[in-house]
């Protein structure tokens, strides 16, 4: 079974993106923000990271950048665009995803990234 973290400071929409995948046979793990997501990190491995663009703390970019390129890596943005997102970071993002068409494209997402990832996570937190 595939193991996901899945990363957003808005309660109800990670409510709503863990029914969807764990309906889909994912294990899903939560992170309540950046912080937390750290401190999940360090409990073991996943096989994909799935994370809202904005938040308090530690926005997604920023935990991206954490997190170098050792796990696939999809951000949540409200409409599509990406303030933060610098040149060098795009080869460590895999799937930008807008929150409007979670329903229809997360799952889909999650499997493409996890399907094409070649390195093994060694990540020191």
């Amino acid at each position: 079974m595939k193991k996901v973290l899945l990363i957003d400071d808005d309660q109800k929409e990670l409510n709503t993106m863990e029914d969807l995948l764990k309906r889909e046979g994912l294990v899903v793990s939560l992170a309540q923000g950046g912080n937390e997501a750290l401190l999940q990190l360090k409990n073991g491995p996943f096989d994909a990271i799935i994370c809202d663009l904005i938040m308090p703390e530690i926005n997604g970019v920023e935990l991206m950048r954490k997190i170098n390129g050792e796990y696939p890596f999809l951000l949540l943005t409200e409409d599509g665009q990406l303030p933060f997102l610098g040149p060098d970071d795009l080869d460590l993002v895999q799937s930008v995803l807008e929150k409007s068409r979670i329903k229809k494209d997360l799952f889909n997402a999650v499997l493409t990234s996890i399907s094409r990832w070649r390195k093994p996570a060694q990540l020191a937190v």
